[in-house]
């Protein structure tokens, strides 16, 4: 990412898209014998950033407006939709939740799990971390919030071991 002509030694950091570039390259040679490519064996396909951009944010706003008309029962679906569209877009735009809605999408990406099955070079994995990043940074922005939520989970999960009947397991967890 940055000029490599220079004559000094130098980091240089080599760009996502080129590498995926060459990886599509590689895997599209033609095998004569088998009539195939190494992508058709393997499965194998890069996914371009843009792509992987829509799927993070199409994944994230449908987990959110789930979670927020299952706490909230006087909202409207494409209010919601709308807000966090504005939300997960990369602006200076204010965020148009109320401090209650703030704190339940801090406690919606505390719960939240992601799956990539097709665990391929972990774009989409790296993609959603990034954008849960950039929205926690909007709703919370001192991570008081967050820091509140993580020590309630640490205090509940240190009563659950002092719980636990067996020694050696207690002294584990």
């Amino acid at each position: 990412t940055i000029h490599e002509n220079t004559p000094i030694e130098e980091e240089v950091a080599l760009d996502p898209e080129l590498l995926g570039k060459v990886f599509e390259n590689l895997l599209a040679s033609y095998n004569p014998e088998t009539e195939t490519t190494a992508r058709k064996q393997t499965g194998s396909f890069y996914t371009p950033r843009e792509i992987v951009n829509y799927m993070v944010d199409e994944s994230l706003l449908a987990y959110f407006t789930d979670y927020l008309l299952k706490k909230q029962i006087d909202s409207i679906k494409e209010d919601i939709e709308e807000k966090l569209k504005n939300l997960l877009s990369y602006t200076e735009a204010p965020t148009l939740f109320t401090p209650l809605q703030n704190r339940l999408i801090v406690e919606a990406i505390s719960q939240i799990k992601i799956l990539d099955p097709a665990c391929g070079s972990g774009a989409f994995p790296m993609g959603i971390l990034h954008k849960l990043v950039y929205v926690l940074g909007k709703v919370d922005k001192d991570n008081i919030v967050w820091r509140e939520i993580q020590k309630q989970k640490a205090i509940a999960e240190t009563e659950e071991a002092f719980n636990i009947g067996n020694k050696l397991e207690r002294e584990e967890k």
